[in-house]
C-alpha cells in the first residue's frame, strides 16, 4: 500500500487569485497551473489554449533538411519508398500518418510493420526483403536508432535510409542518410519528448513547409489526430509540444474526424473523446492487433477511407481475444509468484509460457498490484518490464547492469524490453535485483492535491478543471482525498468484481475490489479519487479509516 501525502505547493496566492480572475477559473485550477511552472499570462494562455503557433520549427531537428530533400528527390524520380514501422499504437499511427502524407505528394510508397515474432525494429533479413521489391529509400518510424547491423546491409546494397525515431540511443548514431531523433545527444531541437508519431508528424510539417504551402496549417490538421493517439498511447509527457499535439488532435477527433476515425468513434459510442478514452479504449483496441495478430492489417484499415464499421469491428474482436489471454496468463503469473515465493524480491521476475504479445500488459498489472517493478519473460527468453510510476526507479538501468546475461535490451525509466540468454536466466534474476538500500522502491508515495468530500465536488468545478485537459503523463489529473461512509454500494461487472459507491447522487467507481467494500459496508472509508464526469468519479486507492 502506498503512503498518502498531500502535494506540497509553494504558490504566490496574490498571483493565483489575479490569474483566477483574469482567466475566469477557480483558484484551485490556477494553483495547479502555477505549480506546474507556468508563471506569466502568455505561458498560462499557451497552456490553456494550445494552437499551431505553438509548434516549433521542424527544421530545428537534426538532419530534417537532408531528409526532406531526399524524400522530394525520390518523389520526383518515382523511386520506390518503404515506410518501416512498429507493431504498437505509436508505430501504427506514425506509419499511417506518414503514408497518408506521402500519398498526398504522389509518392510511390509502401509500408511494412513487423510481426511480434520478428521482434522490435528493422533487421538485416527485412532490409533484403524490402530491397527485393525495388525499394531505394526506407523511412523508419518509431524505430531504427539502434539497428546498426541492418543499416550496414542497406548501405552495402545501395539503399538510403532515413531514421525517424524517439527511443534512447544506446551507443553511436546509426550510419544512415538522415537520423531524426530528438533524443540525440547533439540535438538542436527545443523539445525532447516526442513519440514516434510526433516525430513523423514533424517530418510531415517540414515537407509541407518546404513546398511553401500557405495553408500548411490546414494541411497539417489532417494528421494531428493520429499524432495525438500515438502520443497518448505511448504515455509521453503531455507538456510542451506534446500537449499541443494532444489538444489539437482531440479537438479534431471530436469535431472533424477523418472518415475512418469517425466510423471508429461510432463503434465506441462515446459522445466525447478525451485523453482517458484514447488511453483506455482506443489505444488498447489498436494495440491488440499488433499483440495477437498483424499490425499491417490494422494500418490497412486505418488507411481505407471506405472501410465499414463492420470491418472496423476487427479491432474489438482482437481486443476481446487479448483480454481473455491476459486474464488467463495474469492468473498464471500470480500463481507462480505465490508458489515460488517471488513476492519477497525487490523486482518481481516471472518466467514461463507467456504470449509475447501481452507480457507488457502482465508486467504492468503485476506492478500495479504489488507496487514493485516487474519483469515477465516468455519461455523463449523475450521479456517486458515495468517500473512503479510514482518512483524514480529506472527499470532500464537495472536491466542494463545485467547486460552480460542478455541478448538485447532497450527502453526507458518506466518500461523496457529485453531478450534473455536462457542459459543465464537464473543469474539474470539474481543480478537484476537492486540494493535493499533503495527504499523508494518499497515505500512509494501516492500524492493527492486536495481534500474534498464527494458531495462537495460541483459540476462547475469539474468544468473548470477540464481546461487542463488533456491529462496524462506529465500533466496528471487532479487527485482528491475523502473520508466518509457510502450510502449505497452496487456491484457490477461479469463477476460483480467492481462496485459503484454512491453518495448524494454522485457515483464513484471502484474496480476489482467490490468484495472489500461489501464486506466492510458500515465502515468509514478513506480513499483517493479523480473525476471522470460531472457526477462520476474513479477510486484510485481505498482503505478503511
Amino acid at each position: 500500500m502506498f503512503q498518502w501525502e498531500e502535494k506540497k505547493r509553494i504558490i504566490n496566492k496574490e498571483k493565483m487569485y489575479y490569474y483566477s480572475r483574469l482567466f475566469n477559473l477557480d483558484p484551485l485550477v490556477l494553483e495547479l497551473i502555477l505549480d506546474r511552472g507556468f508563471e506569466n499570462e502568455d505561458e498560462i494562455s499557451s497552456f490553456l489554449f494550445p494552437s499551431f503557433d505553438n509548434f516549433y520549427n521542424p527544421f530545428a531537428l537534426n538532419d530534417m533538411s537532408k531528409a526532406v530533400d531526399r524524400i522530394f528527390q525520390a518523389i520526383q524520380r518515382n523511386e520506390q519508398i518503404c515506410i518501416f514501422g512498429d507493431y504498437d499504437v505509436d508505430g501504427i499511427c506514425s506509419s499511417t500518418l506518414l503514408f497518408q502524407a506521402l500519398t498526398s505528394f504522389s509518392a510511390n510508397i509502401s509500408f511494412r510493420l513487423p510481426l511480434r515474432s520478428e521482434g522490435y525494429g528493422i533487421n538485416e533479413i527485412q532490409i533484403k526483403q524490402i530491397a527485393a521489391l525495388g525499394t531505394s529509400l526506407i523511412i523508419t518510424v518509431d524505430n531504427g536508432s539502434n539497428a546498426h547491423p541492418a543499416f550496414q546491409v542497406a548501405k552495402s546494397i545501395g539503399i538510403d535510409v532515413i531514421v525517424t525515431d524517439h527511443h534512447e540511443i544506446l551507443s553511436k548514431h546509426p550510419d544512415v542518410y538522415a537520423f531524426i531523433n530528438p533524443m540525440r545527444s547533439d540535438s538542436t531541437y527545443p523539445f525532447q519528448k516526442l513519440c514516434g508519431a510526433g516525430v513523423a508528424f514533424k517530418l510531415v510539417q517540414a515537407l509541407l513547409k518546404k513546398i511553401k504551402r500557405d495553408d500548411w496549417k490546414k494541411e497539417l490538421w489532417k494528421y494531428v489526430e493520429l499524432a495525438a493517439i500515438g502520443t497518448i498511447a505511448d504515455v509521453m509527457p503531455l507538456i510542451g509540444e506534446n500537449r499541443t499535439i494532444a489538444h489539437l488532435g482531440i479537438q479534431k477527433l471530436n469535431h472533424d474526424p477523418s472518415p475512418v476515425l469517425k466510423r471508429f468513434k461510432g463503434i465506441l459510442q462515446y459522445p466525447k473523446i478525451d485523453s482517458t478514452v484514447i488511453a483506455f479504449k482506443i489505444a488498447p483496441m489498436l494495440n491488440a492487433s499488433g499483440r495477437v495478430d498483424d499490425a499491417n492489417f490494422a494500418t490497412k484499415l486505418l488507411l481505407d477511407e471506405n472501410v465499414t464499421e463492420l470491418e472496423l469491428r476487427y479491432f474489438i474482436k482482437m481486443n476481446e481475444m487479448r483480454k481473455e489471454m491476459t486474464a488467463a496468463q495474469l492468473q498464471h503469473a500470480e500463481d507462480r509468484i505465490l508458489s515460488d515465493g517471488l513476492g519477497k524480491n525487490a523486482i518481481l521476475v516471472v518466467h514461463g509460457d507467456f504470449h509475447e504479445g501481452i507480457i507488457g500488459i502482465i508486467a504492468a498489472r503485476l506492478t500495479e498490484k504489488y507496487k514493485k517493478p516487474s519483469i515477465v519473460i516468455t519461455a523463449s527468453g523475450k521479456g517486458s518490464a515495468r517500473s512503479v510510476p510514482e518512483t524514480n526507479f529506472s527499470i532500464v538501468e537495472a536491466i542494463g547492469k545485467t547486460s552480460g546475461y542478455l541478448k538485447s535490451f532497450g527502453g526507458h525509466r518506466a518500461a523496457a524490453g529485453l531478450s534473455v540468454d536462457m542459459f543465464q536466466l537464473s543469474k539474470f534474476i539474481e543480478k537484476v535485483q537492486p540494493s535493499i538500500e533503495n527504499s523508494e522502491i518499497f515505500n512509494p508515495v501516492s500524492y493527492y492535491d486536495f481534500e474534498m468530500p464527494l458531495a462537495q465536488f460541483t459540476s462547475q468545478l469539474f468544468d473548470n478543471f477540464q481546461c487542463m485537459e488533456p491529462f496524462g503523463e506529465g500533466n496528471r489529473a487532479p487527485i482528491y482525498r475523502a473520508t466518509e461512509k457510502f450510502q449505497h454500494v452496487i456491484p457490477f461487472g461479469k463477476q460483480n468484481q467492481h462496485a459503484k459507491l454512491i453518495n448524494n447522487e454522485k457515483e464513484a467507481l471502484l474496480f476489482g475490489r467490490c468484495s472489500f467494500v461489501i464486506n466492510s459496508f458500515n465502515s468509514e472509508f478513506d480513499y483517493l479519487y479523480s473525476s471522470s464526469s460531472k457526477n462520476q468519479f474513479i477510486v484510485k486507492e481505498i482503505r478503511i479509516k
